[in-house]
C-alpha cells in the first residue's frame, strides 16, 4: 500500500523526529550574525536537514540581517544548495556526449 502525498518527508534523511527549531540554534550559535557567514551557515544547514527549508532560510536572513530574498539568491545561485528534500539515491545517466563518459567507456 502506498503512502499518503502528504507523509512526513523528514524520513528521507533519516531525522525524523529530529526538532528543526533546536538543530537552528545549535547551528547558529556557533557563528556572530555576519553576512559573510552565509553560505557556511546555509551549508551546515543544509548538512543538517538534508536541503534548505524555507522556515530555516526565513530565521537564517533574521539572524544574518539580510534580506530573505538576498538568502534565496544565494541559495538559488549555487548548484549545491536544494531547496526540497532529495530522495535516498541518486541516479545520474550518461549520454555519452561528454568526454569524460566517453573516455570510462573506453577503458572498459
Amino acid at each position: 500500500m502506498s503512502e499518503p502525498l502528504d507523509a512526513d518527508l523528514s524520513r528521507i534523511d533519516g531525522k525524523k523526529g529530529d526538532n528543526m527549531e533546536e538543530n537552528l540554534e545549535n547551528i547558529l550559535e556557533c557563528y556572530d550574525g555576519k553576512s559573510i557567514e552565509l553560505i557556511p551557515i546555509l551549508q551546515e544547514v543544509q548538512h543538517k536537514f538534508g536541503y534548505l527549508p524555507e522556515p530555516e532560510m526565513r530565521e537564517v536572513a533574521k539572524f544574518t540581517g539580510l534580506p530573505e530574498s538576498r538568502v534565496y539568491g544565494v541559495a538559488t545561485f549555487y548548484e549545491q544548495f536544494k531547496l526540497t528534500p532529495q530522495g535516498r539515491n541518486k541516479v545520474t545517466v550518461c549520454r555519452g556526449d561528454g568526454l569524460p563518459c566517453s573516455w570510462r567507456q573506453a577503458n572498459s
